[in-house]
């Protein structure tokens, strides 16, 4: 888990840090932008330039445009993903230690996590136990 951690990391540092530096003009600028993973920047690149893109290079054009919005929803897919992970590996930890295992907000989080993992059998076990052992204070009039 902490290779994947340190994985991420550094890919984001790459996708951050990517400088601003100047690139071609038309279609082939923004096949630069989108090698480097600058999404946006691909984007506004083609949009700004779409007059001087020759016809012929258009269809490109908006494909590259179109993939560009793939790209950044599967990265920021992924990104949920691991953050489920991180949240669970968490909220285990969390029960692991002595102090925290009565914490009656920690199977709450940790379906919470899991639904959103799409671990919905899991969460439903988690939600309903303790409902069902839970003493429900009396009701106030």
């Amino acid at each position: 888990m902490r290779i994947r951690r340190a994985m991420f990391a550094a890919s984001l540092w790459i996708v951050a840090g990517a400088a601003s530096a100047a690139v071609k003009p038309g279609l082939e600028g923004g096949q630069e932008l989108f090698r480097q993973n600058r999404w946006e920047d691909a984007r506004q690149h083609l949009r700004a330039q779409w007059a001087s893109i020759p016809e012929k290079d258009r269809g490109a054009a908006t494909f590259l445009i179109g993939r560009a919005y793939v790209r950044e929803a599967e990265f920021y897919r992924a990104l949920r993903v691991f953050g489920d992970e991180i949240g669970l590996e968490y909220l285990g930890e969390l029960v692991a230690a002595r102090t925290s295992r009565n914490v009656a907000f920690i199977p709450l989080f940790t379906a919470f996590y899991e639904i959103d993992a799409g671990r919905d059998a899991e969460a439903a076990r988690r939600l309903v136990l303790p409902a069902a052992s839970a003493s429900r204070p009396a009701s106030i009039s």
